[in-house]
């Protein structure tokens, strides 16, 4: 561009006509101080020729010129002027030529479009401009009309690194690289090639940063201190009192949040964090402030390390504190250090559950058979469900401080749940001994293909069923809450009561269309026929069903959508059998990785529905297990299990025997299961009670299942109907709404606060949702710093499904008769739910008016 704009200035004067008398044009060029000696080999002009006049070849020139060349134009470019006229060889030449004069630095103001009032400033800064890399950056950057601070601010980003001029990104490239001067490579690029006073000039007026010191080390802890403004006020903060500034608070706080939000820069930002943090010593610091104060602030990691210890210590304290506790998760989960503790808040969240439901129901009381059923199905589940999740969690990473709690986990699971709730359910079946169980209004196992398949066989409509292997109800009810919220469908919760034995040979069984199950030779028969197979299951349901199909989950899976489709073209009833947990846990080796399997059941259950719904168009599906399982992660004790008794037991396990004799014992629970037939006399089942196992050699006792308990017998059943349309707007419709609740649309200071109202309570038709709240302009810069909301609230009073968020709004001018707009954005859609207008007139543009 400089070249460009040379060459046009001298074919201008070449292509000038000539004055009276003149035959041609010759123009000296005197570059004294080399300036475009770089350049000048590559000059090329069209109606002139260039010549370079040398110390030694002037006797040459002047041939060149007066003899052998008279008519062409010239260019004479010389790097040196002679001292003297009467030194001058060619002065006669001189006298009646032109002189060609060139500014580098008016040549580079006017290639970039710099204002000539700003050419005492880029004189200051030549040996930035020095560079035809750092020029055509600088031109890139597409920028008209610059100020001082704004070219100051162009070059430093182009110093850092940075793809457009950004006055935020610089800041962090230099506190982000190092907090030691003599090492920031940023700091010091701007240094050699400007000035470090200009960063520090712009650094003072943003952050109100005055001190005399130009410390990074200083600055980056006046920044974080100051943004603890946006919770704590100065009170809080006296200890910290010396990085407190009357100046730049909301720019601190600003930086802060865009900082550590930013999923790109986020790493340098917690890095200079933790440096800062280790320098002050913030917790002990601020120790005399509340644990609900400290609970709202996001900037240091500690805060994060105060909240859990602070919860930690009421857990082993037994304070009892769990709603305070609860609350302290809720908030710390939309801040920015959740990400790292998540496994160990929602672990200790989930023991907290455990030990409030505990404390509510201390005694489990000793009611009939539908009542515990019905307990189980509507309540008592949940326990299982928050000790699942607290393994889950915990396995993600088992720090310390979850090992310790873990010992209460356990003792309340164990000691009061299980051996609680077991007692109670063993008590109530004695009544039932000797025959199957059976409960009014729930469908034994047995019955499924009868009462739930033959009407849609008869009708003609096609069905779907999924038999997950040891699908426990809790996991279920997960299941179905995520169907009903996320899927254009309807899920229904139901149980059935499994049979006996519970173990998988006799629930697939049952759960097949047969007049009859009979037990021959250790083999469970349907209708005469094995039932272990894939290919023998599908060959009993031929039988009832001519136009049926049986597969594994893992071929569906692998299938392309033109492969399933041909699957089950023509087929009216489809078994998809699916096993992830059984086969997880009745391994001795892999039984402590069950909870793993679940979750993994959950996602691998959940993608199989929506395949059949979308890919196969299927509308009835059902979901359910073969039996349910027990599980305990501490390892037995004796007291945990029985002597086996001698009963001719043609089978037996951990957690039942099956004999042809009839033996009355006090330690066990003996059944005739009506259903199961053999040619050797009726099969008898014992149980131990409660959860004991029977006592066998080698390891895996955590994992069973086989016996009498509600988790191993309450078989979960789903009834999904799916519905024709878009998932996506299905979910979206169902989400929960947030409103502003402010009737005011005028923000007066920096910082401010609003409310927000959760419109519905969060159930199986609604389901939460994340928003992120701040204010912007029209052209969608974001000018305030961000606020999560996670809208997921279930109370039924408005009151409680309030939210109210402090936004700090950045320095700088505001027109007060513009719109400005309060953004509330899905935080998964990325999608804007709310735009409102607002009118900004603060009293003060600097900071907080207390």
């Amino acid at each position: 561009m400089e070249l460009e704009l040379i060459k046009q200035n001298l074919e201008s004067k070449f292509s000038a006509n000539l004055k009276a008398g003149e035959k041609r044009k010759i123009i000296f060029w005197y570059d004294t101080e080399g300036q475009f000696a770089d350049l000048i080999d590559e000059l090329q002009l069209e109606n002139a020729k260039l010549h370079r006049l040398t110390e030694t070849n002037y006797f040459c020139t002047k041939y060149l010129l007066e003899t052998e060349d008279t008519e062409s134009n010239y260019l004479i470019y010389a790097n040196n002027r002679p001292a003297r006229d009467e030194d001058n060889w060619l002065i006669d030449i001189v006298l009646y030529s032109y002189e060609f004069s060139a500014d580098r630095l008016a040549l580079q103001m006017e290639e970039l479009g710099i204002n000539k009032t700003l050419k005492p400033l880029v004189k200051d800064y030549q040996k930035f401009f020095n560079s035809n890399e750092r020029r055509k950056k600088l031109a890139g950057y597409g920028v008209n009309g610059y100020d001082e601070a704004g070219l100051e601010l162009a070059m430093m980003s182009i110093l850092c690194g940075l793809k457009y001029p950004d006055q935020l990104q610089v800041f962090k490239k230099v506190l982000g690289g190092s907090l030691e001067e003599d090492n920031n490579r940023y700091l010091s690029e701007i240094s050699r090639l400007m000035d470090s006073q200009v960063f520090w000039k712009h650094v003072n007026k943003y952050f109100g940063y005055t001190r005399e010191e130009s410390s990074l080390h200083k600055l980056a802890s006046h920044i974080l201190i100051n943004s603890l403004s946006r919770v704590l006020d100065d009170s809080q903060l006296s200890p910290l009192k010396e990085y407190l500034s009357a100046q730049g608070k909301a720019n601190c706080i600003f930086f802060v949040d865009s900082w550590m939000n930013h999923q790109a820069d986020k790493k340098a930002y917690e890095q200079l964090a933790a440096s800062i943090d280790a320098a002050l010593n913030i917790a002990e610091r601020l120790d005399s402030v509340s644990i609900e104060s400290l609970s709202e602030c996001d900037i240091f990691e500690v805060f994060d390390k105060k909240v859990l210890h602070y919860i930690v210590e009421s857990i082993h304290n037994e304070i009892q504190n769990y709603e305070q506790c609860l609350g302290l998760i809720e908030i710390r989960r939309s801040k920015h250090w959740y990400e790292k503790y998540q496994s160990i808040y929602e672990a200790i969240y989930n023991l907290i559950k455990i030990q409030q439901y505990h404390k509510k129901h201390p005694d489990i009381p000793g009611l009939n058979i539908q009542q515990l059923w019905e307990g189980y199905a509507s309540d008592y589940y949940n326990i299982d469900y928050y000790y699942r999740q607290f393994y889950w969690y915990y396995d993600q990473n088992p720090v310390e401080v979850l090992k310790l709690l873990r010992t209460k986990v356990e003792n309340i699971y164990s000691n009061w749940f299980l051996e609680g709730l077991g007692t109670a359910w063993s008590a109530a079946i004695n009544n039932y001994t000797g025959s199957d169980l059976k409960i009014d209004g729930v469908t034994s196992q047995q019955g499924f293909y009868k009462r739930e398949l033959a009407p849609f066989m008869e009708s003609g409509e096609r069905c779907f069923v999924i038999i997950s292997d040891a699908l426990r109800y809790e996991s279920a009810v997960d299941i179905a809450g995520r169907l009903n919220a996320e899927t254009a469908g309807t899920a229904k919760m139901d149980t059935m009561m499994g049979v006996l034995p519970s173990a998988t040979k006799y629930g697939m069984a049952a759960l097949l269309p047969h007049q009859e199950i009979s037990l021959e030779n250790e083999r469970v028969m349907a209708d005469g026929n094995r039932t272990d197979s894939l290919q023998e299951r599908e060959k009993i349901l031929k039988q009832y069903v001519p136009e049926a199909a049986a597969a594994h989950y893992k071929n569906i899976i692998d299938m392309n959508k033109e492969e399933r489709r041909e699957l089950v073209k023509g087929k009216k009833l489809i078994y998809i059998y699916h096993d992830s947990i059984d086969a997880i846990g009745d391994k001795a080796a892999t039984e402590i990785k069950v909870f793993g399997a679940v979750q993994q059941t959950e996602k691998e259950i959940y993608r199989l529905i929506r395949i059949i719904r979308d890919d196969l168009s299927g509308v009835n599906i059902y979901l359910t297990a073969d039996h349910g399982f027990l599980y305990k992660r501490d390892p037995l004790v004796e007291s945990d299990k029985i002597k086996k008794e001698t009963l001719g037991a043609i089978e037996e396990t951990r957690r039942y025997m099956l004999s042809y004799q009839e033996m009355e014992s006090d330690a066990l629970m003996m059944f005739k299961p009506e259903y199961l037939k053999s040619s050797a006399g009726q099969p008898v089942v014992y149980v131990p009670r409660a959860a004991i196992r029977f006592k066998v050699q080698g390891a895996g006792a955590n994992f069973v299942h086989g016996g009498a308990s509600l988790q191993e017998l309450v078989i979960p059943l789903i009834k999904y109907k799916a519905e024709r349309g878009s998932n996506l707007k299905k979910k979206e419709a169902s989400k929960v709404k947030v409103k502003l609740l402010n009737e005011s649309r005028k923000i007066t200071n920096n910082l401010f606060s609003l409310e927000f109202f959760q419109t519905e309570r969060v159930d199986d038709r609604n389901i939460p949702r994340t928003v992120v709240i701040y204010i912007e302009d029209d052209n969608g810069n974001v000018l305030s710093s961000r606020e999560t909301i996670i809208a997921d609230k279930t109370s039924d009073k408005a009151g409680d499904r309030t939210y109210k968020v402090r936004l700090t709004l950045q320095t700088g001018k505001y027109n007060k008769n513009k719109d400005y707009f309060l953004i509330i954005k899905d935080v998964e859609t990325e999608l804007n739910e709310d735009k409102i207008p607002f009118q900004i007139n603060l009293a003060i543009s600097s900071d907080f008016d207390f």
